[in-house]
């Protein structure tokens, strides 16, 4: 109900302030091809560490489907990037943390956390909201506009795949105990 409408009519404005204004600012343009092939070379990076530090958690075969996985990810990226996207200005890290409630209502109070503002794909303003419940996507996907283009779903579910891969990067580059190497595992048994 009311609060997709407010996610939309948030995003409206957002992804409808003029890039060309939001460069004169600072914002920088997202280059989609050079970060999909930077998150490619982390993600090898960081599997080739547990591989290394884990031999006995990642046999083979795991290796082998973890790999294709990471390629077949790439791929879709490059193939994606070329179709028409078009960019505007993007919050970059919409999550539950960084939208504001009411504790009784739960009306919308606010968005905060403006620090990854940057001008690229709208998607990412898109899978935060996704993860946590596919019923609010659709409610706000619906008021949104203008239309997202044709490749936007398709975008948009490429991406929930990238965030399964950026949990995992993180578990592995953040793991500083048995505990956490607990929650690696956990993450790689999901391959």
């Amino acid at each position: 109900g009311k609060l997709a409408r407010d996610l939309a009519k948030f995003l409206i404005s957002l992804h409808s302030f003029p890039t060309a204004e939001a460069k004169g600012l600072g914002l920088h343009e997202d280059n989609l091809a050079q970060s999909a092939n930077k998150f490619y070379r982390r993600a090898q990076l960081s599997w080739g560490k547990l591989v290394e530090d884990y031999p006995k958690l990642v046999d083979r075969e795991t290796g082998r489907r973890q790999e294709k996985w990471l390629e077949e990810i790439h791929t879709m990226d490059l193939k994606l990037i070329n179709r028409p996207v078009r960019l505007c200005v993007i919050h970059g890290d919409l999550g539950p943390p960084h939208i504001l409630l009411h504790p009784k209502t739960k009306k919308l109070t606010g968005i905060i956390d403006f620090g990854d503002l940057i001008i690229s794909d709208p998607t990412q303003d898109f899978q935060f909201i996704k993860l946590l419940s596919v019923d609010l996507y659709q409610k706000v996907r619906a008021a949104y506009r203008p239309v997202p283009d044709e490749n936007f779903d398709e975008r948009l579910d490429l991406l929930l795949e990238h965030r399964k891969i950026i949990n995992l990067v993180h578990a592995i580059e953040r793991r500083e105990n048995e505990k956490e190497d607990v929650l690696v595992y956990r993450d790689v048994r999901k391959f």
